[in-house]
């Protein structure tokens, strides 16, 4: 499975809410856009073995799988 890249280096496409996000045993929550992730992330709010899903997509990735993420996290 291979991460997006759509947008990637472009700062502005990181506050559009694309991602589903979800922890087993919790319900699916979304969509959020990458920097709040990334917030809750360093913040531990949300745990780094989360899974997220653009919206329309059929799978799912780990959450630090995803480039958009990664790129949300160093802007931190």
């Amino acid at each position: 499975m291979q991460a997006h890249q759509t947008g990637f280096g472009n700062p502005a496409h990181l506050e559009q809410p694309i991602w589903l996000v979800w922890v087993e045993g919790g319900d699916t929550v979304g969509p959020v856009s990458a920097r709040p992730l990334a917030r809750g992330i360093r913040s531990g709010r949300v745990p780094t073995e989360a899974s997220v899903q653009r919206q329309g997509d059929v799978f799912w990735s780990g959450i630090l799988d995803e480039a958009d993420i990664i790129a949300a996290l160093k802007t931190l």
